[in-house]
């Protein structure tokens, strides 16, 4: 298991454990499936591997921070009890140089006391249906899914809007943001949130805000998993590798 920073992790990470485990298959796992163009602060995979990792077959933005043994039961993406998204903006007339890759610009002048009220109304176990796009996997995913948080938070012209949960659908957050940037503009009134979640249906959504935010202002910052599956496995080493240090569990620090 490999926590670590990246833009774009999953495929350098195929190609850095398979170019050093040749003569095995590896299927790597990662902790989740995110859009084109988001980002990931904190991510983890996992596999089967016999040799070490070549950090020098990863891409330049990826850095793995640290290796440890986990159980068999561990699983980077469906061992995860929640996740925490966040979605910046840029709130003002001109964007700032150094916040251009990370955030949204939005000149529109944002009411972010409305935003703030109609975000606690996403919080609870509800079905998201209506904030999903068609998925690019096979099967049909859950849409009940629990939002423990939903923050709205003001830092000068930079707006962000983190939000935690047990899951989310595809497009989920880029669709809940945009509705909320609608919100925060005053074409739409809070109640439209429930409204929208009742009906169940993407089409609903269309009418109001017809594109998702721009991906390149979400990033994912955080992966929290069951206790359980970060025991460390009976006799394996208690040194992780990277940092050297003694371990008594996978506790994923950065998490």
């Amino acid at each position: 298991m490999a926590p670590c920073d990246s833009l774009r992790w999953h495929p350098f990470c195929r190609l850095a454990v398979s170019g050093v485990t040749t003569n095995y298959p590896i299927n790597v796992r990662e902790s989740l499936n995110s859009d084109n163009g988001a980002r990931k602060k904190r991510a983890a995979s996992n596999w089967s591997w016999q040799d070490r990792c070549r950090s020098s077959r990863l891409g330049s933005d990826i850095r793995v921070r640290e290796l440890s043994a986990a159980v068999p039961e561990f699983h980077a993406r469906f061992s995860a009890h929640s996740k925490v998204y966040r979605y910046q903006i840029y709130n003002d007339t001109f964007m700032d140089p150094f916040q251009r890759h990370w955030a949204y610009l939005c000149a529109y002048k944002l009411n972010a006391s409305k935003m703030r009220e109609a975000a606690n109304l996403f919080v609870g176990m509800h079905d998201f249906s209506a904030f999903a796009n068609a998925t690019r996997e096979d099967g049909v995913p859950d849409p009940l899914k629990t939002i423990s948080r939903f923050d709205v938070i003001q830092m000068e012209s930079l707006l962000q809007l983190e939000v935690e949960g047990s899951g989310f659908l595809y497009r989920q957050v880029r669709n809940m943001v945009a509705l909320l940037i609608q919100i925060g503009k005053e074409a739409l009134d809070s109640d439209i949130v429930p409204m929208i979640l009742e009906t169940k249906d993407r089409r609903v959504l269309a009418k109001y805000t017809s594109l998702p935010a721009p991906p390149h202002g979400l990033c994912l910052v955080s992966v929290k998993y069951k206790e359980d599956h970060l025991k460390l496995p009976l006799d394996c080493p208690v040194t992780s590798f990277g940092r050297h240090h003694t371990i008594t569990k996978c506790k994923l620090p950065f998490y």
